[in-house]
């Protein structure tokens, strides 16, 4: 899970195991209520999503789980408008399929975060498991190609 840093002309930083996101969105807490895409850029490269934060809401009685997931495949929506889940296997073998949330985002940002997750690709994920079913739901997912101090 990040931790919010400190806020350098208006720009959140969030610091997440070595990696360092500036935000181009508002400025909001993370663990805040709202799905959003989290950008990178720099004023002379184009802006890259680097995450996808606060997916779902964070639940008492739920088990927190972090690690790092490599999908092995997507579930887009009947119409193919909205990435509705992404599936991978845990290092014991246990297959999960994990609900993204990501009709909750603006149209513009279900876009981007409809191409951010990508089969086979890394991320570093924090993803939230309740119920006596194991019923996941994704809180983050940060890419782990990003180097700290890249733009």
């Amino acid at each position: 899970m990040s931790l919010p840093v400190r806020f350098i002309f208006s720009t959140p930083i969030f610091l997440v195991s070595g990696l360092l996101f500036l935000s181009t969105t508002n400025a909001r807490e993370l663990g805040g209520s709202h799905p959003e895409v989290v950008h990178i850029s720099s004023w002379s490269k184009p802006t890259v999503v680097a995450a996808l934060v606060n997916m779902d809401n964070i639940m008492d009685d739920c088990a927190q789980v972090i690690g790092i997931v490599k999908p092995e495949g997507v579930q887009f929506s009947e119409k193919g408008g909205t990435l509705e889940s992404f599936r991978f296997t845990d290092k014991n073998g246990t297959q999960w399929s994990v609900p993204t949330n990501i009709a909750e985002l603006s149209n513009a940002a279900r876009n981007e975060a409809n191409s951010f997750i990508k089969v086979g690709k890394t991320y570093y994920s924090h993803i939230q498991v309740c119920g006596s079913g194991g019923f996941a739901s994704l809180i983050a997912l940060y890419d782990m190609s990003i180097s700290f101090g890249s733009k």
